[in-house]
Formats: C-alpha cells, sequence, structure tokens
C-alpha cells in the first residue's frame, strides 16, 4: 500500500509493507512523520529537527505536529518540505511560513458543511495565500521545480475519520498549485507519511500495537532508525514528538519542548 497513493516508491517495497516512499529528495523529505490508526483514535508522530533551505540548522526542538479543533473538527496536521521561504541568504525575515498559513487557512474552511468542501476549500485558501505579490520571485530563486512541500492531515470531520495528502508543487517559473488526495487509513499498523528511504520495515516496525502508547513506541522506533541510519544522516533528527488524537481530544503524549502535556 502506498500511503499517500501518488508517488513513486524509492524503492519497490515487499508485499503489504507499511512504508512506501517517494523517490529520495534532500529538501521535501527532510523530516520524518508517521501515523499509527487504532480502534479509538490515531497516534501521530514527527523528529523536531529543522533546517534552512541552505541545510543550516535552525534548532533541534521544533514542532512539525499541530493540532487544530473546533466544534465539529479535531485534526493533526504535519508538514515537510521547504516549509518556510526565508529572506536573504536563507536567513531572516521570513517572507512565508506555511505552518501559520496553514492555521488561517483552517479556521475559514472549518465553516464548510461537508468534508469534501473542507478540503476544497482548504486547497483554494492556500493556494491564494500563494500568490500574493511580496515572494513569488524570491520562491523562483530559491526553490526548486516539481515537490515544494507536502501535508499530512489527518483528523476527524463530525465524529467521521479522514486522512489526506496536501501538496505543493512549482512548475516553469513561480507558478505553485496546491491539490490534495484523500489518503485510505490503514488500521493498526504503522504507516509513514515521510521519512528516511532506507530503514528496513523489520519485524520491530510491522507489530501489530495494542494501545497508543505501543503506536508511539512504534513511530519513535522509526524516527530513531532513521536518525541512525549512515545514508540520511543529518537529515532527521531531534527531539521526537508524539500526539494521540480521538474523535474528542489533541492529547500529548510525547510534547515537544517547551509544550506542557
Amino acid at each position: 500500500m502506498r500511503f499517500g497513493g501518488i508517488y513513486e516508491p524509492y524503492d519497490p517495497p515487499p508485499p503489504n509493507s507499511p512504508f512506501a516512499f517517494r523517490k529520495w529528495n534532500t529538501i521535501a523529505d527532510m523530516t520524518a512523520i508517521a501515523v499509527v490508526c487504532l480502534p479509538d483514535g490515531f497516534v501521530i508522530g514527527a523528529d523536531g529537527l529543522r533546517k534552512s533551505f541552505s541545510g543550516e540548522t535552525v534548532t533541534e526542538e521544533g514542532q512539525k505536529v499541530f493540532c487544530f479543533r473546533n466544534d465539529k473538527i479535531v485534526l493533526a496536521y504535519a508538514w515537510c518540505g521547504q516549509t518556510v521561504i526565508w529572506g536573504e541568504n536563507n536567513r531572516e525575515p521570513v517572507f512565508f511560513d506555511f505552518r501559520s498559513t496553514t492555521e488561517s487557512c483552517l479556521l475559514t474552511a472549518s465553516s464548510s458543511n461537508d468534508l469534501t468542501s473542507f478540503a476544497n476549500d482548504f486547497c483554494s485558501l492556500l493556494q491564494s495565500a500563494l500568490v500574493i505579490d511580496k515572494f513569488p520571485n524570491k520562491w523562483a530563486d530559491d526553490s526548486f521545480e516539481g515537490s515544494v512541500a507536502r501535508m499530512l492531515i489527518a483528523g476527524y470531520f463530525d465524529t467521521e475519520l479522514f486522512m489526506a495528502e496536501v501538496t505543493v508543487t512549482r512548475g516553469k517559473g513561480s507558478t505553485l498549485d496546491v491539490s490534495a488526495r484523500r489518503i485510505t487509513p490503514g488500521q493498526q499498523r504503522l504507516r509513514v507519511f515521510s521519512g528516511c528511504p532506507h530503514v528496513s520495515p523489520d519485524e520491530d516496525l510491522t507489530k501489530k500495537p495494542e494501545n497508543s502508547q505501543d503506536a508511539k513506541n512504534l513511530i519513535c522506533t522509526y524516527i530513531r532508525r532513521c536518525v541512525e541510519n549512515p545514508k540520511c544522516n543529518g537529515r532527521i533528527g531531534g527531539k521526537s514528538h508524539v500526539a494521540f488524537v480521538t474523535p474528542d481530544s489533541f492529547t500529548w503524549i510525547e510534547p515537544p519542548a517547551g509544550v506542557a502535556v
């Protein structure tokens, strides 16, 4: 099963493998994001290493998994790729930040009547935010053709579980396009959204978790394998953080630095 269902695997995964990767890209997959669905909710986690476009370490205690909720939606989201457009020499000021923009787009889209409208409205809002005049040339200069950033969004809309991959791509010139694809959740198995393509799905990573703590351990084991793999040296690391999401709640199992449980 390909987790996102739309990208080519780096290597053909074994039958029924929980792993599937896009072709390795030093920018687009410079993070590890994984999820495990359980009967009563799902567990999602990520590493804490953030780097600039030029490869400089920004922080090892970054938060990549975030929560959004209102009276009918509880969800988690996490971005990977070139999620920040920096100023001169890839430093301050920040011209654009996907994470901060996501929050306002989700807030406006959350008034939608159904899940399909919610996804379409979110993509339209993000698309509009990406064409403001102050940064398109900057992006064209610093970015690359193809995938720029991807987001895993997972949660409950009127208690219905859903998962989706939001992709931002750049064609020739500075044109940016936003699209979304629905993902079919896999029950009680580790599913990798982004990470090191050289980590093998061995017995420790394919076992069935019994509860949220087991799922958290699976995700942290996967992230540790990414960090330790010499072929992915320096791309993934820092403090991992993991959350448990149900139709009614978002709870940190392992919080990011500076966030209280």
